[in-house]
């Protein structure tokens, strides 16, 4: 995705301190947040944004077409066309973040809020793996978006959500744990070119070690006849006679 932009503009609404509520007052028909059923986020919505409130969503112009695009929109643009399956909103956004971090623009951190686990175009998303994110390539080695937070471990593998245009997946094995949000992967199979913003999902899971469940388990017993009888030898009565208490249990494996 280095494209090498030239440079970049910002576009804003200059800060406007007005309440909403004092308009109303002047305008009875002005809609304000009480006068809906439902905010946007909790209703049929999906609400993206370029930044975050206290960001400015930066326009470039770029050396492919010579053109000024919003660096949110091409992003945006850049995963849709290059992703064929139906993807939910928040991996889209997550996918979007991965190449906008890797332009050399102003820190700007999109965002999604409302029906977010459902495709930007109101298709319903079928449950699907573990889903990660390439932010970062070097050659063959890939910077993936989780780390320990995703509860794996070096040797888990992931495999691109969509084949390249040759019809092979890349697979992608991790080789170390950065952090809860940082891994570090390889290129084990497929072709070699991995995409910032190219989307995997998990093939195979490699559990951290500290995180297995061990079992211990007792010595099994040789002779399961003579593990009963034992107690019979030392509960004998005055007359010889065998008494065994009714609450008594012997059991072996």
């Amino acid at each position: 995705m280095a494209r090498g932009l030239a440079a970049g503009i910002v576009r804003a609404l200059p800060y406007d301190d007005r309440d909403v509520a004092d308009e109303k007052k002047q305008d009875p028909t002005t809609i304000v947040e009480a006068d809906l059923q439902k905010i946007p986020q909790n209703g049929d919505a999906i609400i993206l944004a370029a930044a975050a409130s206290t960001e400015s969503a930066a326009e470039a112009l770029y050396a492919d077409d010579h053109e000024w695009h919003g660096a949110f929109s091409r992003a945006l643009f850049e995963v849709l066309r290059s992703n064929l399956q139906t993807l939910s909103a928040d991996d889209v956004v997550a996918a979007v973040s991965s190449v906008l971090h890797a332009d050399p623009l102003p820190f700007q951190q999109p965002s999604v809020e409302g029906r977010t686990r459902e495709s930007l175009f109101g298709s319903p998303v079928p449950a699907h793996a573990l889903h990660v994110h390439a932010v970062k390539v070097s050659g063959t080695s890939v910077t993936l978006d989780l780390g320990s937070a995703a509860a794996f471990d070096a040797g888990t593998q992931f495999t691109a959500a969509d084949p390249d245009t040759g019809g092979q997946k890349i697979v992608l094995e991790v080789l170390q744990i950065d952090e809860p949000l940082v891994s570090t992967a390889r290129i084990v199979n497929g072709p070699a070119v991995v995409k910032v913003g190219q989307i995997f999902e998990l093939t195979r899971l490699n559990y951290p070690r500290a995180a297995r469940l061990t079992i211990f388990t007792p010595d099994s017993e040789p002779d399961p006849v003579a593990a009963f009888a034992e107690p019979k030898r030392y509960i004998r009565g005055s007359r010889g006679r065998t008494i065994l208490p009714t609450s008594l249990s012997i059991s072996w494996p």
